[in-house]
């Protein structure tokens, strides 16, 4: 099932047009996904035209268009965590002891380790 969206002088963007005969928003999810599946197929395509003539800057802008692709069908079927994890980061000072002894962490730095 092709999804296409009729622009024209009053509707410039296609709105409205893209899914016709439907107001259910799981038949507009689905129809949605699969025009980006279907844009996604063809970037490909592109892709591999661009590979088969040596167009490395064509390459290039076809992986960033495929990786946008990938990214956007991951938010739309729920498979892009949209809230990762945040990461957090410490410093620690190691004080390096005379020879012979092992280094020393101050006090401070201790602390931290323990949480």
């Amino acid at each position: 099932m092709a999804v296409t969206a009729e622009c024209s002088a009053e509707n410039p963007a296609g709105a409205d047009a893209s899914f016709p005969g439907t107001d259910d928003p799981i038949v507009i999810h689905h129809a949605l996904i699969d025009q980006i599946r279907q844009v996604h197929v063809r970037t490909l395509e592109i892709l591999r035209n661009a590979e088969r003539i040596g167009r490395a800057d064509l390459v290039l802008k076809s992986i960033r268009e495929a990786r946008s692709n990938v990214e956007l069908l991951a938010r739309l079927t729920g498979q892009l965590d949209e809230n990762p994890t945040a990461v957090h980061a410490m410093t620690f000072l190691v004080i390096p002891g005379p020879p012979g002894q092992e280094a020393t962490m101050p006090a401070r730095s201790r602390n931290l380790i323990d949480l």
